[in-house]
């Protein structure tokens, strides 16, 4: 009988171990959280293009148009120079004068007429009421350079005049130190 009841016992240990399951894990069901609410974005300040007159994008085309002038040959440069110079005899307006002018203000081309430039850029620079008109700024600004290179070619050809008389006294004295000197025998 103890036997029996030994496995009897076993028996129970047993059948308790099959039937009886682990204690199944708690599944805590949770819904999903709130969507995180975030005050919206400030949008970035778009400032309104910049309104951009006629003056305006005729000055920018003058500078575009200096620009080109600048890279031609002499030869392109005489070229233009001819062209401008018809443009002007046909109708005198501010472009047709201010493109002129540009031409002649060109260096080392052998059209530059620094009198002429500037004779063709005073009414521009001078006109109108409105100190910021655009083209005149510009005219002002050209004239001012055109006007400061010209001094400055002044000056360098007097530095140059004044250096070569300096060398024709050295030149002279030499020549009275060796008329005076006795010759050698």
């Amino acid at each position: 009988m103890i036997r029996i009841s030994r496995y009897a016992a076993i028996a129970m240990v047993v059948a308790g171990c099959a039937t009886s399951q682990a204690p199944a894990p708690t599944v805590v069901h949770r819904s999903a959280p709130p969507p995180l609410q975030l005050p919206p974005l400030p949008l970035p300040r778009t400032e309104p293009a910049p309104v951009i007159s006629g003056e305006e994008l005729e000055v920018i085309e003058l500078i575009k148009y200096a620009q080109r002038v600048a890279a031609m040959s002499p030869e392109q440069k005489r070229a233009e120079q001819t062209i401008r110079n018809q443009a002007f005899s046909r109708d005198k307006d501010v472009a047709s004068r201010m493109h002129l002018a540009l031409v002649l203000a060109t260096p080392e081309a052998g059209v530059e007429d620094v009198t002429r430039a500037e004779n063709l850029l005073r009414p521009v620079a001078s006109s109108g009421v409105d100190a910021g008109q655009p083209m005149r700024l510009f005219a002002r600004l050209l004239y001012g350079l055109i006007h400061e290179n010209a001094g400055e070619k002044q000056r360098a050809n007097q530095l140059r005049s004044q250096l070569e008389a300096l060398k024709d006294v050295e030149r002279s004295m030499l020549q009275r130190k060796q008329d005076n000197e006795p010759p050698r025998k």
